[in-house]
């Protein structure tokens, strides 16, 4: 008799499993994941879109330093070249001049290799953290994909469990008829066995 009790309160669960549940822990925890890596996500996203605003202006400045610096160059070139041809007879003023000039042309073009090399090694370094950051991007995206894949696979296999149940219900209406006919049957017995409960321990 115990075991035939414990069949009749799981059919209760299973006819409670049937109605509409509210989610689970393992789907709120898996929602609340997926909210996560979403939010993970776009801050990646922004994070990469500022990263390629600041290599453009990079870019736009070392260009800018570039064409500067050759304007400059130029200016002191053709200021030079215009005092040697119409000089004739430099003074040793003139002379310490142009020395002067040339001086300050090669400490231009040594600042400028300077500066050049550290925008470039700059430039590097944000195009090496560009290329981790969409790495990262990219695996959240493979991540949050997996997650979505995963949820979906568990609704289509509790609504297949529901389906099955329903079926099952359906297909077997003689094991509801078959029980409730023993349980007025016991039901009887028990009521017979009150006032004779001699003859039933016999």
């Amino acid at each position: 008799m115990p075991p035939k009790a414990k069949k009749k309160k799981k059919g209760k669960k299973k006819g409670d499993d049937s109605d509409p549940a509210e989610p689970t822990e393992k789907e709120i925890l898996l929602k609340k994941e997926l909210e996560t890596l979403t939010e993970e996500l776009n801050g990646v996203k922004r994070r990469v879109e500022e990263l390629r605003k600041e290599n453009e202006w990079l870019q736009e400045e070392t260009q800018r330093t570039k064409v500067e610096s050759h304007e400059y160059m130029s200016y002191m070139s053709k200021k030079a070249h215009k005092r040697q041809s119409t000089i004739i007879t430099l003074s040793d003023q003139n002379q310490q001049e142009i020395r002067n000039i040339q001086k300050q042309k090669e400490e231009m073009l040594e600042d400028f290799e300077k500066k050049k090399q550290g925008l470039r090694d700059t430039l590097m370094s944000r195009e090496t953290e560009l290329a981790k950051v969409k790495k990262e991007l990219d695996e959240l995206q493979e991540f949050k994909v997996l997650r979505e894949q995963q949820i979906a696979t568990i609704e289509q296999l509790e609504g297949e469990e529901l389906e099955l149940r329903a079926q099952h219900t359906r297909n077997h209406p003689e094991i509801k008829k078959s029980i409730s006919n023993r349980k007025e049957r016991i039901s009887k017995r028990l009521t017979g066995q009150d006032p004779g409960g001699g003859q039933g321990s016999q």
